[in-house]
């Protein structure tokens, strides 16, 4: 259903007329009947305004929500957006499970008496594929797989086991569909799918790489999907319902070989970056694109990136001088962020703000990098936040936690340009960097389209209401008066 079709079902279910809902909004009573026969779009503010109005379920205004979404960027572009948040609300657990009481199964629990075998039935098919990747857990072993993303099993079993061996080999060799001229209701193409299936084994994988080829139409093979391991080979039908096992050695190292010459044609999902490459390249790749031009730059994180507002005081009072790479760190962000053709939109969590005016913690940049900001170092950065607000440049975006769970350790951003680089950085649970470069899949655009959008979204407060709740938390913990006025 469109929007103006749940619109008028909405209004009809209400007690409110239209006349009423135009003195209530402010909405010219010409526009609501355009809104209403599918004449006219509304604007966010004035969906916003008629939602308030009808004081209507958060199920039903979900609907209507969902509704005015589709109708003003497109299903595509709808589902896109839909997924990437899926993707961001549910990272935190890839860092939060435990690996206590882990049961791995040995060789003999799952042994074979012949060199070969076939295996009927999904279920047993996925029994089989969750032993051999225990025991290749358990042996230090090694597994190759060949599939696209249809099959699911393959991919919760792996971010399962790899979570508790994140330094089990591991290589994917995934077929990326080309997405379809037709885009139906709750259809999203592969490389919008490939965000949940790939990205979390990437981000827990120390030892995993992921390549993709994108084809124009289904395999002809009748196994499309096989699994390489130290112990087995394992061929899977079209409808993974058909297998066939051989732990005949000869066979798996040549299949092994043929993998391994194959995968170097594969396009890497991302490129993983070490620490002092992932912060040193971001800057310097920002900064020769972009510094003969005027460019916006997004960014989404849980903590603000206050590096960005950092002045010389600051830098001199904070800075490891004895680090070489710190001193180029902060001269590259200096030469940035100084420019004043650089305008930065930033959206934060308020418990990020928080964890920053407490402990003056730089998220993102190396502890031995500096010495975490004093009392005064953390309130002269909230001034410079200040200031850069009323001057244009600087537009902040408080994330509503009550509409968008954000993950901890995520940062992104992005100016969204075609040669631009995007990065996703994230801090796993031994407080180490994993920097992932997303621009070599494509698939970076998804993100740079879903940060963009979000101030004409419910998931992020107004400008005017994050500086406001900046200003009292700041003077709140900080204890001080910063005399903010629009």
């Amino acid at each position: 259903m469109n929007f103006s079709e749940e619109f008028s079902n909405v209004l009809a279910q209400s007690n409110i007329t239209i006349y009423t809902l135009a003195k209530t909004t402010g909405i010219d009573r010409r526009a609501i009947y355009r809104l209403k026969d599918g004449t006219k779009k509304p604007t966010f503010e004035e969906f916003s305004k008629i939602v308030k109005a009808l004081s209507i379920t958060k199920e039903t205004a979900d609907r209507l929500w969902r509704a005015y979404e589709i109708s003003s960027v497109g299903e595509e572009k709808f589902y896109s957006r839909e997924r990437t948040k899926e993707f961001l609300e549910t990272l935190s657990s890839i860092y939060d499970s435990k690996n206590e009481n882990v049961v791995m199964l040995t060789k003999s629990e799952i042994d074979l008496t012949e060199e070969s075998t076939t295996l009927q039935g999904k279920t047993n098919i996925n029994n089989f594929i969750r032993n051999v990747m225990s025991l290749e857990n358990a042996t230090n072993g090694f597994i190759y797989i060949q599939s696209d993303l249809s099959f699911d099993f393959i991919f919760d079993e792996l971010a399962f086991q790899i979570n508790y061996n994140r330094s089990l080999e591991t290589k994917i060799f995934i077929s990326l569909k080309s997405p379809e001229k037709s885009v139906e209701k709750n259809f999203y193409t592969d490389s919008i799918l490939s965000i949940s299936k790939i990205y979390p084994l990437l981000l827990i994988g120390e030892n995993l790489e992921a390549k993709y080829v994108k084809v124009t139409s289904n395999s002809n093979s009748l196994f499309p999907h096989n699994i390489v391991t130290s112990h087995y080979l394992i061929s899977i039908s079209h409808d993974k319902k058909s297998a066939i096992i051989t732990k005949a050695n000869k066979i798996i190292q040549s299949t092994k070989q043929i993998f391994c010459d194959v995968f170097p044609n594969g396009k890497n999902f991302v490129t993983r970056l070490n620490l002092d490459e992932s912060i040193l390249h971001i800057l310097d790749s920002m900064f020769k694109q972009n510094k003969a031009k005027s460019f916006t730059l997004y960014s989404m994180d849980y903590e603000p990136c206050v590096t960005v507002l950092t002045d010389q005081y600051i830098l001199e009072s904070s800075i490891n001088k004895e680090n070489p790479k710190a001193v180029k760190l902060i001269e590259m962000y200096s030469s940035i962020y100084s420019q004043n053709h650089v305008n930065l939109i930033s959206n934060f969590t308020l418990d990020g703000l928080r964890s920053f005016l407490n402990t003056g913690i730089l998220f993102g940049i190396p502890k031995d990098y500096y010495t975490p900001l004093n009392e005064e170092l953390r309130i002269r950065i909230i001034k410079n936040m200040c200031g850069a607000y009323k001057k244009g440049i600087y537009t902040p975006h408080l994330i509503n936690s009550a509409n968008f769970t954000f993950p901890k350790n995520f940062r992104y951003s992005g100016s969204g340009t075609i040669y631009d680089y995007f990065f996703i950085t994230l801090t796993d649970k031994d407080d180490m960097f994993n920097t992932l470069s997303l621009n070599e899949s494509g698939l970076s655009m998804h993100f740079y389209d879903f940060v963009q959008s979000l101030p004409e979204t419910n998931l992020v407060f107004s400008t005017e209401e994050s500086m406001q709740i900046i200003v009292d938390e700041t003077e709140k913990i900080l204890n001080c008066k910063l005399d903010f006025e629009k």
